[in-house]
């Protein structure tokens, strides 16, 4: 299992990119939407996933 944070908007770029680069046929791609978090914890997450296009 991987775990990798990105933003709603890039969401399906990374998708494309997991699929097109894993070995297997069908690699499970899945979302996680973050609910609630520590203040701290959600503003790191939102520095961490900005896109730099």
């Amino acid at each position: 299992m991987l775990g990798d944070f990105t933003s709603n908007a890039r969401d399906a770029e990374l998708e494309a990119h997991i699929v097109e680069q894993h070995p297997w046929d069908m690699p499970e791609v899945s979302a996680v939407e973050l609910v609630r978090g520590s203040s701290d914890y959600v503003r790191w997450l939102e520095q961490v996933t900005i896109s730099e296009a």
